[in-house]
């Protein structure tokens, strides 16, 4: 008897476990962004500017971009303005009053990517948008902006990043955190386990 009270309360923490951590992984504020810079001529070369900007009037969001694809990583072709600063593996940007840019001297043609999450107060909503924009040699802006994303909150009432506006060649799609995704495997392996039990 108490062996089968043991089978059904393990089957439901089981339960419980995947169920959170799907919550948790739609609650993900870890995006993975890339930018096609083939329309401005393979070869050409120019800048991509990532600004981080928010009214200052709240509490701090940080915007971190990590894991960066395609981009010569030479320092020397990255210029950080306002509250933006170089990290290990990247830069992390904060919604300070006006513009705090990540600028980036690039050679078009390829694709450049990286991982970009935020951090910060629920209480910061619509303070904050994260903005990528081209620039010619001469530093004109190539059309209007290529992503912008608003922190503010997500459907499921937690604290996120919602596209604005995205144009057709860029792209920023919301993946799990690692902790999440390592707590769903955890769930689904305990179910497993029990349905083994109930088996035997």
């Amino acid at each position: 008897m108490k062996t089968n009270i043991f089978k059904s309360i393990f089957r439901t923490l089981a339960l419980l476990l995947a169920l959170g951590a799907g919550s948790q992984a739609m609650a993900g504020t870890m995006y993975l962004v890339s930018v096609n810079t083939a329309q401005y001529g393979a070869g050409n070369t120019g800048y991509l500017d990532f600004v981080f900007s928010g009214q200052g009037s709240g509490p701090a969001v940080t915007a971190t971009m990590s894991d960066l694809q395609g981009f010569d990583l030479d320092p020397a072709n990255f210029d950080t303005m306002g509250d933006a600063s170089a990290v290990p593996g990247g830069f992390q940007l904060l919604n300070t009053a006006g513009f705090n840019d990540v600028y980036y001297k690039a050679t078009f043609g390829g694709v450049f990517s990286f991982m970009l999450s935020f951090s910060g107060e629920a209480s910061a909503l619509d303070n904050s948008t994260f903005s990528i924009f081209a620039l010619n040699s001469a530093e004109e802006l190539l059309g209007g902006s290529l992503l912008e994303l608003t922190y503010q909150l997500l459907p499921n009432g937690q604290p996120g990043a919602i596209p604005d506006v995205v144009a057709p060649n860029a792209d920023a799609n919301q993946v799990p955190e690692p902790g999440a995704m390592a707590l769903a495997a955890l769930g689904l392996m305990m179910l497993g386990v029990a349905r083994r039990q109930r088996r035997a």
